[in-house]
Formats: C-alpha cells, sequence, structure tokens
C-alpha cells in the first residue's frame, strides 16, 4: 500500500479523489503564483 493509498483510506476517500483534489489544490496555488507575480511587474 502507498501513501497515497493510506491517506485516501485515511479520509474515507477513493485514491481518484485524492488525486483529484491534490490537482485542483496544485492548480489552485499556481494560479495565486501567477497572480502574484503579475502583481509585481505592474509595481
Amino acid at each position: 500500500m502507498n501513501s497515497k493509498e493510506k491517506l485516501a483510506k485515511k479520509l474515507g476517500i477513493t485514491v481518484e479523489e485524492l488525486e483529484n483534489r491534490i490537482k485542483k489544490n496544485k492548480e489552485a496555488e499556481e494560479d495565486l503564483i501567477e497572480s502574484t507575480a503579475k502583481k509585481k511587474n505592474k509595481s
């Protein structure tokens, strides 16, 4: 059992749902970094 499977079991969700959450969080974080970079370039 890998770490993703263990975490999914602990959260009571499937590995697929866990991967979807990770993907969403990663995309949100990248958007935040991108918008912060744009703000700094305007200053």
